[in-house]
């Protein structure tokens, strides 16, 4: 398994998230067995039945912190079809910033119908000063689902923006490749490192906290989200992984 990024035990002893992660699991859930060298010098085989603290801890507990990983056994899977989309969004008047906002209320009441049928990924929503306008993509992946999937998850959304022409700009992109390294490796650069002033947070979204009404829920985004207008603000990025 080839990496852009990081190796396989960085990945794995920081929990090991990607974008295969809300099918197979993390990382850390497919590590069967380590050999590890602990800070006394000792070195171990753990797994569940032995050592099981320190494997505990080494699922997620960050690099060397708990001692060096030597070997690691793995579960593998089979790679699975991939169908890769992109829905893109951009607020084309400053004067309609609260569609804006019901827009991304409506939003999150639709991420559980795309979780259900299949999709998974990123999305963001970003604003001055990263963009002069607010503006969404999310990034879905769908494995091993028949052609058309993602153009029926997204639909309703599509739909939305149809029904708004004078307010959003909207474009839509789909791939498809046999397998995910194929599509990964065609497509996945690795991320910039220490090149620009933002920071990313994570959130966990609940069902329950999504079955709000959409205007609730484009209050609580409008109040954290970037701001449109003012010279010197911070650049907020609203990252989540569906």
């Amino acid at each position: 398994m080839l990496f852009k990024s990081v190796g396989v035990v960085g990945w794995f002893t920081g929990g090991g998230h990607g974008f295969l992660s809300s099918t197979y699991g993390m990382g850390a859930d497919n590590l069967l067995e380590a050999t590890v060298v602990t800070p006394r010098g000792d070195i171990v085989v753990t797994n569940q039945c032995q050592y099981p603290d320190l494997f505990y801890a080494i699922r997620g507990g960050g690099g060397g912190t708990y001692g060096v990983v030597m070997q690691a056994t793995v579960k593998a899977f089979r790679t699975p079809k991939t169908t890769f989309g992109i829905l893109k969004a951009a607020l084309i008047d400053p004067l309609h910033e609260e569609d804006w906002w019901e827009f991304i209320g409506y939003l999150h009441t639709q991420l559980a119908a795309l979780k259900d049928k299949g999709g998974q990924g990123y999305y963001y929503i970003v604003g001055p000063p990263m963009s002069p306008v607010f503006a969404f993509y999310i990034i879905l992946n769908f494995y091993d689902k028949p052609d058309g999937t993602f153009d029926e998850a997204v639909k309703p959304i599509v739909d939305y923006f149809r029904a708004n022409p004078s307010v959003f700009y909207f474009n839509i992109s789909v791939e498809t490749s046999p397998t995910f390294f194929g599509w990964y490796n065609a497509t996945v650069s690795p991320e910039a490192v220490a090149n620009g002033n933002n920071a990313m947070g994570s959130r966990l979204l609940s069902r329950q906290a999504l079955s709000k009404n959409q205007s609730e829920l484009a209050t609580a985004f409008k109040s954290i989200g970037p701001k449109l207008g003012g010279n010197v603000r911070p650049i907020i990025i609203l990252k989540t992984k569906l």
